[in-house]
């Protein structure tokens, strides 16, 4: 087997074989990569029947692991039968950013008034909406600081929703059932469609709760795997950004977000970008303690979102947006930067 090309923007040397990696034609560790999550195994090889075919020896990955956040992994589709094991449970986790069609101070006289009423509808049960379900989910409101001719769709001073949401309960349970190859991609792409769906449900429900109408700008997947002629490529805490693709790159529940557009050597990067700046210190480690008032001075957070409920998302806890913007230079052009104004959880 061919030696696997591996592109490393972390600090740290992960081991291909314990992470189960070391059978892909390719890997991109990008610079929100965390090596907390790795989970230690060792692959194994089955005679499967792909695609119809006679049953041939391929690599199949059958103990629990997952691709570390900020991976892209890309395997020979003749070699290699798709598993969940890579992408874990919370299939189709992604973003929807949106522009408001008025300013919500113009639109409700007082832009607080507006995130505060979107946290008050999200209390609300609603089976036809799954919500955000916690962790590191969110939904931020963004002033538009520096745009670039080459987003018209948003003009400075611009308010725009981030909207971050994985497939909540229907998240597919893969490892109950075991599922994998073309049975796990129909379970796959049913759990990626139900999770960009409630984002545009959310997203509906942002403008009622704001009585402003908003427009889509994208909607997109960073939990997910793409299969193609000849490979199977999984990107885990990882945007496909295409030419002619606009992306976005948060940090902080109180920091930036920058907009970027790909520069050709992002073929080198399998299309991919961070989805976030990525941790610094673990879940486990996360710093408890914070200045919670000073981060309410900076962005509005509504005040029953209480503190004990942030501190796991302390900006302390996660790498700097300029460090980032600098690693990825080569491959992305800057074309907006957002500062947030409201922080919803």
């Amino acid at each position: 087997m061919a030696k696997t090309e591996v592109v490393n923007f972390s600090r740290k040397h992960p081991n291909l074989r314990k992470l189960g990696l070391d059978n892909a034609k390719k890997i991109v560790f990008l610079p929100n990569y965390s090596h907390f999550e790795q989970r230690y195994c060792f692959p194994k090889q089955r005679y499967l029947s792909l695609n119809g075919n006679p049953p041939s020896k391929v690599w199949y990955t059958d103990y629990r692991t997952r691709l570390p956040k900020g991976s892209v992994a890309v395997f020979d589709k003749k070699r290699h039968v798709v598993s969940p094991n890579y992408l874990g449970p919370d299939v189709g986790c992604g973003m929807l950013l949106a522009r408001f069609k008025q300013r919500l101070e113009d639109s409700l006289g007082d832009l607080n008034h507006g995130a505060y009423s979107i946290a008050c509808r999200m209390q609300i049960d609603d089976k036809d909406i799954d919500g955000l379900w916690g962790r590191n989910h969110f939904i931020d409101i963004y002033e538009a600081q520096e745009i670039d001719i080459s987003v018209p769709e948003i003009k400075k001073g611009d308010n725009l929703a981030l909207i971050h949401s994985g497939s909540g309960r229907k998240r597919i349970d893969i490892f109950k059932n075991g599922l994998c190859g073309a049975k796990y991609l129909k379970a796959h792409d049913m759990a990626s469609n139900f999770a960009r769906e409630n984002r545009q449900k959310l997203l509906e429900m942002v403008q009622e709760a704001t009585k402003t109408e908003a427009s889509q700008i994208f909607n997109r997947t960073h939990n997910f795997v793409e299969v193609n002629d000849d490979r199977i490529i999984y990107r885990r805490g990882a945007v496909c950004l295409r030419l002619g693709y606009v992306g976005i790159i948060p940090s902080t529940m109180a920091g930036d977000a920058v907009l970027v557009t790909p520069k050709p050597g992002i073929s080198d990067l399998e299309c991919s970008i961070c989805s976030g700046t990525g941790r610094k210190i673990s879940e486990k480690d996360a710093k408890s303690e914070f200045d919670s008032m000073e981060i309410r001075k900076r962005v509005y957070i509504p005040h029953f979102i209480d503190d004990d409920f942030l501190w796991n998302e302390n900006p302390e806890n996660y790498n700097s947006l300029e460090e980032i913007i600098q690693i990825l230079e080569p491959y992305v052009n800057v074309v907006g930067r957002l500062k947030p104004v409201a922080h919803i959880q």
